[in-house]
């Protein structure tokens, strides 16, 4: 899928989740993908901690899976994109 960032929220000072570790929700358009999804904006959960960059800048357009954005280990941890 490749997603173009439409705008990031910092949920240490909001509630948009209440998953532990979700420092942000990044509301991404899927410009490619299924078919039923293209222009479709999608709100996802982003920790920069984890990752260990920022979060990618309102106008990035990048190429990941739905399981390689949000994943969780063989011991159920969650992971996020970039891990």
């Amino acid at each position: 899928m490749r997603l173009k960032v439409v705008k990031s929220f910092d949920n240490a000072a909001n509630d948009f989740s209440t998953e532990p570790f979700v420092w942000y929700v990044v509301d991404v358009e899927v410009l490619d993908g299924p078919a039923d999804l293209i222009g479709t904006v999608l709100s996802l959960p982003y920790d920069d901690r984890i990752v260990g960059e920022p979060v990618p800048k309102t106008g990035t357009v990048v190429v990941t899976s739905p399981a390689a954005w949000v994943h969780r280990n063989s011991k159920g941890k969650v992971g996020v994109f970039g891990q």
